[in-house]
């Protein structure tokens, strides 16, 4: 991917964010977030973008896909360093330029959210976008799958936040997790609901949009 692309790619990902942040309704700036199943890293680096973090953490339980977010990140790093933040077109990137000349710690590291294996225990929040539904679906090719699978996760998710911190859920809606969410001792703050293009190879789709949910919350 060229650098065009990689940073047309993470401007669709920040807007994609922002929605989900400002959805919840969460208060700026947060200062320790993780973003597990992170894949290719954008969107990692969007919640530092939006949240204007001190440390953003990307957890992915497939290895190449933290290579991958490594080496993105680099590339955008590279780029920064030769771009001043104000002269960029694409208002997004700028602030991404911009949360990076504050020095923040950015990090990949391989964990998985159904066995708790490396995976941090005191965030103030921590993001995990369209994981569950694929978790119940068998999707990664884990050990155990369907409702177990869900409730495992949600429990071990759980323990990554500090007490006074958050858990933001983001799916499609046409699966309800609030069962699975009450049974793992999380507190429903709020729940919200709303549409829009998912992101494909060559941009946003525009013809058809995707209904999804957001669930914020805490520990009980």
């Amino acid at each position: 991917m060229m650098v065009y692309d990689l940073f047309n790619q993470l401007a669709l990902e920040i807007e994609d964010v922002a929605q989900d942040l400002a959805s919840s309704g969460l208060a700026t700036p947060i200062l320790r977030v993780a973003d597990c199943g992170c894949g290719n890293g954008f969107s990692t680096l969007s919640l530092l973008t939006v949240l204007s973090a001190k440390q953003v953490l990307g957890i992915d339980q497939n290895s190449d896909a933290i290579r991958l977010a490594k080496a993105t990140l680099e590339c955008l790093r590279s780029s920064a360093r030769s771009i001043a933040p104000e002269t960029h077109k694409c208002k997004a990137v700028a602030g991404f330029f911009a949360a990076l000349s504050r020095d923040p710690v950015i990090s990949f590291h391989v964990g998985d959210i159904l066995t708790g294996e490396d995976l941090p225990n005191d965030q103030d929040l921590v993001y995990c976008r369209k994981v569950l539904a694929p978790i119940h679906e068998g999707e990664f090719n884990n050990p155990i799958d369907g409702p177990n699978a869900v409730q495992v996760a949600l429990e071990i998710l759980s323990r990554t936040i500090k007490p006074t911190g958050h858990l933001l859920l983001v799916e499609k809606k046409a699966r309800d997790f609030r069962p699975f969410l009450e049974k793992a001792s999380l507190n429903i703050v709020r729940t919200a609901y709303y549409e829009r293009g998912d992101i494909g190879t060559k941009g946003r789709i525009v013809l058809y949009k995707t209904r999804y949910v957001a669930y914020l919350c805490a520990k009980d």
